[in-house]
C-alpha cells in the first residue's frame, strides 16, 4: 500500500507528533532519526496508536507489507528560512530523497517569506497547507487559522512577536542566543515590539508556554497575550493527500 512522505520543520515537531500519534489512518510512522526528529517521534510514541519505527537513514526503510499504511517522516532543522536559497535547496534535496520511497509528499511549510513560492520539483504529488486556495504564509498563519486572522492581529498590534509552541521552545536557537541570556541582549533583539502573542494549541499548555518565555517578563514595554489557534490546517493537508490516494486507487 502507499507511503505518505512528510517533511516538516522542527518548529512543528509537537504538532505533527500529536496529529500522527492520534491518527487511525497510518499503521506505521517511520521517522528518519536524528537530533531534529527526536521530539516528534517521542510525541507520537506517547499516543500509542500507530506503531512508531525509527530508522537511521532512508536506506534502512523496510518495504510496506500488505495493506499497511505508512507515514515516512523527515524533520529539518529550524532557522533555514533565514536564508531563502538554503531553505529551498535543503527542502528540494530532502523531497528528492523521500520521493524515491513515497507515493505522495506532504510539506509542513508555508511560503516562509516567499522562499517557497513553488513546491519542490519531484515526480510525486506534493501537498502543502492551504488557505483559501493559496499556500499559507508560515507556521504562525497556519496555526492562527489563515491570513484573515493573521492580518487582524497584525493590525491590532503592529509590533507583535508571534509565538507558537515551537517558537516558545526554540526562540533562543532562532536568534542564536546563549541559554542564559541577559536583559540588555533581549532589549536589543526585541526593540520595537510591544506584544508577545502566544498561539495556543493542544500541544502545549499556557503554563508551559509562559515558562518557556519567562525571560520576556524582563523586557520593558512588552506584554504577553494568548490567542487560541488550532491544528486544523495540518489535518486538512494530510486529508487532501489521503483523498488523492483514495481517488487514484491506492487506498
Amino acid at each position: 500500500m502507499p507511503v505518505t512522505g512528510i517533511i516538516t520543520c522542527r518548529i512543528l515537531e509537537l504538532e505533527f507528533g500529536e496529529i500522527l500519534g492520534n491518527d487511525d489512518f497510518y499503521d506505521t510512522i517511520t521517522v528518519i532519526e536524528d537530533k531534529n526528529s527526536v521530539t516528534l517521534a517521542e510525541t507520537a510514541e506517547r499516543r500509542n496508536k500507530p506503531k512508531v519505527r525509527r530508522i537511521p537513514h532512508l536506506r534502512a526503510k523496510l518495504p510496506v507489507i500488505g495493506e499497511e499504511q505508512e507515514a515516512l517522516v523527515k524533520v529539518l532543522e529550524i532557522g533555514l528560512h533565514r536564508n531563502q536559497k538554503i531553505l529551498r535547496d535543503t527542502l528540494q534535496k530532502a523531497a528528492e530523497e523521500i520521493s524515491l520511497y513515497a507515493d505522495v509528499l506532504v510539506l509542513g511549510y508555508g511560503t516562509c517569506g516567499n522562499a517557497l513560492t513553488h513546491p519542490p520539483d519531484v515526480e510525486i504529488p506534493v501537498f502543502v497547507p492551504m488557505d483559501e486556495g493559496l499556500p499559507v504564509d508560515d507556521c504562525v498563519c497556519l496555526e492562527l487559522g489563515g491570513r484573515k486572522e493573521y492580518s487582524a492581529q497584525q493590525h491590532l498590534v503592529p509590533g507583535t512577536y508571534y509565538m507558537t509552541a515551537g517558537w516558545c521552545r526554540h526562540w533562543k536557537e532562532m536568534f542564536d542566543c546563549p541559554e542564559a541570556i541577559d536583559r540588555k541582549t533581549l532589549e536589543r533583539i526585541f526593540r520595537g515590539y510591544g506584544r508577545a502573542l502566544l498561539v495556543k494549541t493542544p500541544v502545549m499548555t499556557e503554563s508551559e508556554m509562559t515558562e518557556n518565555i519567562k525571560e520576556f517578563r524582563d523586557i520593558p514595554g512588552i506584554r504577553t497575550e494568548f490567542k487560541c489557534g488550532s491544528l486544523e490546517m495540518l489535518g486538512q493537508v494530510l486529508e487532501k493527500s489521503r483523498e488523492y490516494l483514495r481517488n487514484s486507487g491506492k487506498k
